[in-house]
């Protein structure tokens, strides 16, 4: 695959020369055009740079943090499904183990699990959505808000995207779109909000399309379904900057 000399900053569109070493080396090539700007993100940016996280995408194991709300909440039930489904139900479709297992199944979630990565990233991933839901039903019920980690709202747009779909063999295109979302969830997340950071939120939303334009001279089935997914999860945030002009 050819290396392009120049592309688009991630955080601010600027074109640039600049990539993201760790990453290149890891075969992907993610363009910041200073390291202030990679810095901006590197709170979200750090848990997928690299060799090991990047390319292939590889989603962080569970903090102890994650490990010890999970299991005291295996058996709450998340989010209204026409069936309801606890954490339980959700990682008992993945592991054919005894229902006593699972606290030891998720604590081994923290470490090498040695289980095939698509089995690995089912797992994190319905560990992360019901904390993200039970913090949503937490706020329905007792009006408390807790902010969602970045993680959890990432892996949330890994749903609402569809990407599940590809589970078995993403197309190579599956990793940059995560590396642009991850982008935007960093930029949601910052811990400051200015002017010119909306800006670069707003840039970056932009950045998926055109990154997903491009996806669809290749893939436009893909392209779509996985468009369709991100445009309905920013009409979410219907308060914040949203999609540019014309795409929503």
């Amino acid at each position: 695959m050819t290396t392009p000399a120049v592309a688009e900053c991630l955080v601010c569109g600027k074109e640039t020369k600049n990539r993201c070493s760790s990453c290149a080396k890891a075969g992907i090539d993610l363009f910041f055009c200073s390291p202030e700007h990679q810095k901006l993100v590197w709170h979200v940016h750090r848990l997928f740079c690299g060799p090991g996280k990047a390319n292939p995408w590889r989603w962080p194991l569970l903090s102890p943090d994650e490990v010890q709300a999970a299991i005291a909440t295996l058996d709450l039930v998340s989010v209204t499904h026409s069936e309801s489904k606890t954490l339980a139900d959700q990682l008992l479709r993945i592991y054919n183990e005894p229902r006593e297992r699972l606290p030891d199944i998720i604590r081994s979630l923290s470490g090498p699990t040695g289980l095939p990565l698509d089995y690995e990233t089912s797992a994190l991933a319905c560990v992360r959505m019901h904390a993200h839901f039970v913090r949503g039903n937490n706020l329905k019920n007792d009006g408390i808000l807790k902010p969602s980690p970045p993680l959890e709202i990432l892996t949330s747009l890994r749903l609402s995207s569809f990407l599940y779909c590809f589970r078995d063999d993403p197309p190579p295109w599956v990793t940059g779109y995560l590396h642009r979302l991850s982008i935007f969830v960093a930029l949601l997340t910052g811990k400051t909000y200015s002017d010119e950071q909306v800006k670069y939120l707003v840039n970056s939303i932009d950045g998926v399309y055109r990154y997903l334009d491009t996806v669809a001279e290749t893939d436009p089935e893909g392209a779509r379904m996985v468009e369709g997914g991100f445009r309905r999860f920013l009409e979410k945030f219907s308060s914040r900057p949203t999609a540019p002009s014309g795409r929503m």
